[in-house]
């Protein structure tokens, strides 16, 4: 039996996604995070560009209005400039595997919205299995700690969270929409290093890139960005939000992977206990009979 492709797309989005919070560590120690997401927006755009540009997509503009240009530009500022300066800030507040967990209250937020924006029905099944999830990112992220998280961290916590609502606001927003996801993608992106190039040059943190970096900077722009978000695009439009949304859960325990591997970082006990409950949460959305529950009114 052939694999949905809502999860062929969304397998494709949390791998990326995953290799993520590594290939940014690997780089910070010489690039601050405003000139990173310059960097990273501008390779992400120039790829994309080139992509639509041999495609003949951008011919495509011409069937949409005014209107909805304007969307697709504020949409993807929001999903891909607002959110990146929300979660790096988050990831300068406190740890950065601690902020990027944190930062995935997000598929919870897009159940939540999908309700109301999409009206999706909201069954028992799928509110628990968020629920159980999501459990399993706050284990991991308080550490055995939770008070850490709303005192000494609060600062960190509050822009993780800030970052999952307008990331799950862009998400159900851009399902809404009808027009091109690619296309949507390639404006995110080139809007993005606009607005970053801008802020780069006000606060005057202008770098000469070394080249160890340039395939750090290409590999976070092309896939952690441009071939991720679009994937992901593609999979909530082909599949049901709800299992899709918790399906990312995964994406940081994918990321834990990654960091045991190349940065030398353990797994804990807690680390354990939440991967438990997120596998928990993905089974109960999986439930067959979950379908037939009585849904929960928007």
């Amino acid at each position: 039996m052939l694999m949905k492709k809502e999860y062929l797309y969304a397998g494709i989005a949390i791998l990326a996604w995953g290799t993520s919070a590594t290939s940014v560590k690997l780089m910070q120690g010489s690039l601050d995070t405003v000139f990173l997401l310059f960097g990273v927006s501008l390779t992400a755009a120039v790829f994309l560009c080139i992509v639509c540009g041999v495609q003949g997509r951008f011919r495509k503009l011409r069937e949409y209005s005014a209107g909805t240009i304007f969307r697709m530009i504020l949409i993807g500022l929001v999903g891909m400039f607002v959110y990146n300066a929300l979660y790096m800030r988050a990831v300068e507040c406190m740890p950065a595997q601690q902020a990027y967990m944190l930062n995935y209250f997000w598929p919870a937020l897009i159940v939540v919205f999908s309700g109301f924006l999409l009206k999706e029905k909201l069954t028992f099944w799928k509110v628990g299995a968020v629920l159980v999830s999501f459990a399993g990112v706050l284990i991991y992220s308080a550490d055995g700690n939770l008070k850490s998280l709303f005192t000494s961290k609060a600062e960190g916590v509050t822009f993780a969270l800030l970052g999952a609502v307008v990331y799950s606001l862009y998400s159900v927003l851009n399902k809404r929409e009808s027009y091109d996801k690619f296309l949507c993608i390639t404006i995110a992106c080139v809007t993005s290093a606009a607005c970053s190039l801008v802020w780069v040059l006000a606060s005057g943190q202008i770098h000469l890139v070394q080249t160890a970096n340039w395939g750090g900077l290409i590999y976070q722009g092309v896939v952690c960005i441009g071939t991720a978000y679009l994937a992901w695009a593609y999979a909530m439009d082909a599949g049901d939000t709800a299992k899709v949304s918790t399906l990312s859960y995964l994406t940081p325990f994918v990321s834990l992977i990654f960091t045991c591997v190349f940065l030398g970082e353990k797994v804990t006990a807690y680390s354990a206990a939440g991967i438990i409950f997120v596998i928990m949460g993905i089974i109960l959305q999986e439930r067959p009979w979950g379908k037939k529950n009585t849904a929960v009114k928007a």
